[in-house]
C-alpha cells in the first residue's frame, strides 16, 4: 500500500469514521448517519435514517450497498432489512444491460445513480413487524462497495444504536373510579322573592293595589313548575316576611308575618294545599339588609348613615338618629326602604329517581334535579378518555363540589386525561380503599416513582385492575 493511502486510512481511523482499506480511487467512502427516529406503535417498529453523503465520492463505474441491520445483545438474532444501492454513471448504464451483480444483493435491488458534489443527503425509511427481542437489540449499518469488474472495494460496519429502543417501557396504567351510593334522597328548593303592595299596617293581599297582579303572577309560575311537576313531592314551603325599620318594632314583627300568611292564603286558597306544608316566619324590621342597600346606593350622607349603624346599637336609637338626617332620611323611605319590604318564598320538594337513559336527557336541561350518583352514572356510560365523560365529570364537580366521591371520580379522570396537572396532595388523606391505593399509585408509576407505585397497587389487594397496573409496573422496572 502506498504511503499516501495509509495517511488516509489512519485519518479516517482517527475521526471514527469507518472505511475498509481501499483499492484505487474507485471509492472514497466517508460516510455519516444520522438517527432520525426508532419507535414503536402498536407491533410495528419504525426506523428512520440519514445518510450524509456529501463527503463520498463514488467512482462513475463503483456501486455501494448500505444495509441497516438489527442484532440481538448476544448475536443470536439478526434481522437485515432492505438495502439501497447507490452507483456512479456507468455502473448504471451496466445494470440496465444487466450486467449489474455482486455486493450480495437480490438481483432486482434497484439501483440508484449518485452524483458526487451534487447528492448530499439519502433518508431509509422503514417499517417492519415488531419482536420482543429488537426491544434490547443494536442497529448497525453493514456497507459493501465494488469496483469496475464486481471487484471488492471493501466492507465497512457503522454502530448507530446500542439499545434499538432508548426509551423504556411505558406502563399502560387503569384508574378506578369510587362508586357513589346506588340511591339516594334528592331534596331540591327553589327560592323567590315577592314585593307585594300593602295598604299601610295592613296585611290583606290585594290583587289589583299597585303591582300586585305582576307580582302574583310570578307566584303562580313558580307554584306551577312544582306544584304541576309529576316528579316533584312538596315537602314544605318556607314563607319568610320582612319589613322596614319604620314604626314600632314588636308591631312590624307582626306585620310582617301576617303579610307572609297573606300569600300561604293565597297558595291555599288556589292551588289547594295543606295547611301543614307552610312554614311563616315574621322576620321584622330588616336592618341587615338596609346597610348592605346603603353601602351600595350613593348619595350625599352615605358615610353619615354607616356611621349611625356603628354607633348605635338598639333599633329606637337608630331610627331617632336617622330621622335627624331630614332630607337624606327621606331619601332612604323613598328608595331605599321599600325593596325591603318584602316576602321570600321557598318551596322544598324531593324528586324522583331517575333511570340512566333519562338521566342521560335531564343532564342537558336540568342537571340541578340528578343526584350525584346518576351524574357519576351518566359519566361512566360514556367511555375512558372521551370528551362526554370528562364533562360530565366537572358537572358533577360543580353542583357537588364538597362530595368525595365526585371529587375522587373528577381526579381520576384528570389523571387520564391531564396527568401532569396532578399533585400528591389532591388525594388528600388515606382512605385505605382498593380505588385510593390502585389511584395513587398510578399517580406514582405516572410520575415513574415504581418503587412506590408497586407498594399501593399491592395494598389493594386483589383488585384486577390493580394487579394489571403492578405487573405493567414491574415492567418498566426491569433492566
Amino acid at each position: 500500500m502506498k504511503l499516501t493511502h495509509k495517511l488516509l486510512a489512519l485519518l479516517l481511523f482517527a475521526t471514527a469514521l469507518p472505511l475498509a482499506a481501499q483499492k484505487g480511487k474507485a471509492y472514497d467512502g466517508r460516510l455519516t448517519f444520522d438517527v432520525l427516529n426508532i419507535s414503536k406503535a402498536h407491533d410495528t417498529l419504525f426506523v428512520s435514517l440519514k445518510a450524509r453523503l456529501e463527503q463520498m465520492k463514488l467512482h462513475s463505474r463503483s456501486a455501494l450497498a448500505l444495509t441497516p441491520v438489527i442484532v440481538s445483545p448476544d448475536g443470536s438474532q439478526r434481522l437485515p432489512l432492505a438495502p439501497t444501492v447507490l452507483g456512479g454513471r456507468n455502473r448504471i448504464i451496466m445494470a440496465q444491460r444487466g450486467q449489474f451483480s455482486a455486493l450480495g444483493v437480490d438481483k432486482d435491488t434497484p439501483i440508484t445513480r449518485h452524483r458526487n458534489r451534487r447528492d448530499s443527503i439519502l433518508v431509509m425509511d422503514y417499517a417492519i413487524p415488531y419482536q420482543p427481542w429488537m426491544r434490547k437489540a443494536q442497529l448497525f449499518v453493514e456497507e459493501q462497495s465494488t469496483g469496475c469488474a464486481n471487484c471488492d472495494l471493501g466492507n465497512n460496519k457503522y454502530k448507530l444504536s446500542e439499545r434499538l429502543l432508548n426509551n423504556e417501557y411505558v406502563p399502560k396504567y387503569q384508574v378506578l373510579y369510587a362508586q357513589p351510593p346506588s340511591k339516594e334522597v334528592k331534596v331540591r328548593s327553589d327560592k323567590f322573592i315577592a314585593r307585594f303592595n300593602f295598604r299601610v299596617n295592613k296585611y290583606d293581599l290585594i290583587p289589583k293595589l299597585g303591582n300586585n297582579r305582576r307580582e302574583l303572577a310570578r307566584v303562580d309560575s313558580v307554584a306551577r313548575a312544582v306544584l304541576e311537576n309529576p316528579d316533584f313531592t312538596v315537602r314544605n314551603v318556607a314563607i319568610d316576611g320582612y319589613a322596614s325599620p319604620e314604626g314600632n318594632y314588636e308591631a312590624n314583627v307582626n306585620l310582617s308575618r301576617n303579610r307572609g300568611q297573606s300569600l300561604v292564603n293565597y297558595l291555599v286558597r288556589n292551588y289547594k294545599l295543606r295547611n301543614n306544608l307552610f312554614n311563616v316566619t315574621g322576620h321584622g324590621e330588616d336592618w341587615e339588609g338596609l346597610e348592605e342597600a346603603v353601602a351600595k346606593t350613593v348619595f350625599e350622607d352615605q358615610e353619615k348613615v354607616m356611621d349611625i349603624f356603628v354607633n348605635y346599637v338598639t333599633e329606637n336609637e337608630r331610627k331617632a338618629q336617622l330621622k335627624k338626617l331630614g332630607a337624606t332620611y327621606k331619601f332612604l323611605v323613598d328608595n331605599v326602604y321599600p325593596p325591603l319590604r318584602r316576602t321570600e318564598y321557598k318551596f322544598v320538594y324531593e324528586v324522583r329517581s331517575y333511570s340512566l337513559e333519562e338521566a342521560k336527557e335531564i343532564i342537558h336541561r336540568r342537571p340541578d334535579l340528578l343526584s350525584k350518583s346518576e351524574m357519576l352514572g351518566v359519566a361512566m356510560s360514556y367511555p375512558e378518555g372521551s370528551e362526554e365523560r370528562q364533562a360530565t365529570l366537572l358537572l358533577a364537580k360543580k353542583f357537588f363540589p364538597d362530595e368525595d366521591v365526585v371529587k375522587f371520580n373528577a381526579l381520576a379522570n384528570q389523571q387520564i386525561n391531564r396527568p401532569e396537572t396532578v399533585t400528591a396532595a389532591q388525594f388528600g388523606e388515606l382512605f385505605e380503599t382498593p380505588e385510593w391505593n390502585n389511584n395513587i399509585g398510578v399517580f406514582f408509576g405516572q410520575q415513574k416513582d415504581y418503587a412506590r407505585a408497586l407498594e399501593f397497587f399491592e395494598k389493594a389487594g386483589d383488585n384486577p385492575v390493580a394487579k394489571t397496573n403492578a405487573e405493567e409496573t414491574r415492567k418498566a422496572m426491569e433492566p
